[in-house]
């Protein structure tokens, strides 16, 4: 019996290990992204002192963060004009998959648009305007299936738009301005 019992559950382990593990987000793996990324910054502003491992309980009070209330889970990150210097490249997008609003507007952020920021697939809002943002945008961004507001005016963007935009059925304001179109995706013109 106890050898037809192990065998059993020897037999259920096996089964679930070809089953996909699912990521679960938590409010803790969202607070340790928001962390670590604050922590590549080149320079954030006092204002994202309470974004810290001592404050990591209290996720919904920190400052430019909202919450869902029935979950906990971080819902609106809205950091225009928030004076921060880094690089969007830094951001882990992974455990914000039920962000609603990125608002990353006026600052200074430098580098790529990285093709992870398609995983926030409930994104309504997504504003990275007003800052250094270079390269081409990432063909991931198709992916936001209920965007409403894309902005990524006035970044050193280049290349052609991907034709991924108009899979964003649902937008109603895109600002895509300007962007240097005279580059192909990836070159760089003589003179940069």
């Amino acid at each position: 019996m106890k050898s037809s019992l192990k065998s059993s559950l020897l037999f259920q382990i096996f089964l679930f290990s070809f089953l996909p593990l699912k990521i679960i987000a938590s409010p803790r793996a969202q607070a340790e992204a928001l962390i670590q990324w604050k922590n590549s910054l080149l320079f954030s502003p006092p204002s994202l002192n309470s974004w810290s491992t001592d404050n990591i309980g209290n996720l919904c009070n920190w400052t430019s963060i909202a919450c869902d209330s029935s979950t906990g889970m971080v819902s609106e990150i809205n950091l225009n004009s928030a004076s921060i210097t880094g690089s969007v490249a830094q951001f882990n997008f992974t455990p914000f998959s039920n962000l609603t609003c990125f608002d990353l507007h006026n600052n200074s952020l430098v580098g790529s648009i990285p093709p992870t920021i398609g995983s926030m697939c409930k994104l309504t809002y997504l504003d990275l305007s007003n800052n250094g943002l270079v390269d081409i945008v990432p063909v991931d961004i198709g992916q936001f299936a209920e965007l409403q507001y894309l902005s990524l005016f006035n970044n050193n963007l280049n290349g052609s738009i991907p034709y991924q935009v108009s899979h964003l059925q649902k937008v109603w304001y895109l600002d895509l301005g300007c962007w240097d179109f005279s580059q192909r995706n990836g070159e760089k013109s003589e003179g940069r």
